[in-house]
């Protein structure tokens, strides 16, 4: 894993356990997280850069998250913040 990845990887894995200590939270609205972190993950284990509409996903994710899960959305930007490093 490159240096550059490492710190996308560790903050999924920040999401993840964010995720598990959310508690009540739109199943919906969990898959489609999952979905968006497993497209992650496969693009950055393939070396392909991701398309644009992945990053405004995310970022669209995080603010659904804000009112109700502040915690899960701050980690959720985290994410869109290691993906903008990435220049994904």
């Amino acid at each position: 894993m490159s240096e550059r990845t490492r710190g996308l990887h560790e903050t999924l894995v920040e999401l993840h356990e964010q995720l598990g200590r959310a508690g009540a939270l739109d199943p919906a609205l969990r898959a489609e997280l999952h979905a968006a972190m497993d497209e992650i993950r496969a693009r950055v284990e393939a070396g392909a850069e991701a398309e644009r509409p992945l990053a405004e996903r995310i970022s669209d994710l995080m603010l659904r998250f804000e009112a109700e899960h502040p915690a899960l959305a701050d980690a959720v930007g985290g994410v869109v913040r290691a993906l903008a490093r990435l220049g994904i």
